[in-house]
């Protein structure tokens, strides 16, 4: 199967989870205080076993292979960060490692003061495609 067959089966598949959502949304909301609740309270969180299943059937391939792939790709993210890399997927976002600075504190127990020494943090900013999915 080319790759564009595989992209659209992507794309239809993503447009039918979107008329899903869409769906529970509109049953729900009247039952929980209608239409001014949260949509995405209706909808449940997603694992990574769900993920590795919902990539499989997209790309159309197996689920072992699936999930190599997202390991590799969440491995390479997640050297790439703590080596000091930035990575930038256009339209989706951008992983970023990020420093806190030194200061100071206090102990609540005590209340003296303690020192709280710099620090290194993820970061993820959203793209504007992935915004603008999110919006809809």
């Amino acid at each position: 199967m080319s790759a564009i067959a595989r992209y659209a089966g992507f794309v239809a598949s993503k447009t039918a989870l979107k008329h899903q959502f869409k769906n529970t949304v509109a049953a729900v909301a009247p039952a929980r205080g209608g239409s001014n609740c949260r949509p995405y309270s209706a909808v449940a969180s997603i694992n990574k076993k769900a993920f590795v299943d919902a990539v499989a059937k997209a790309a159309n391939v197996e689920k072992k292979v699936a999930e190599n792939v997202i390991n590799a790709a969440l491995g390479v993210v997640t050297a790439s960060v703590a080596a000091g890399e930035k990575i930038t997927l256009t339209g989706f976002g951008t992983f970023e490692r990020k420093m806190r600075a030194a200061r100071e504190g206090r102990n609540p127990a005590t209340g003296e003061p303690l020192k709280i020494p710099a620090s290194a943090y993820p970061s993820f900013s959203a793209g504007k495609g992935f915004k603008d999915a999110v919006k809809k």
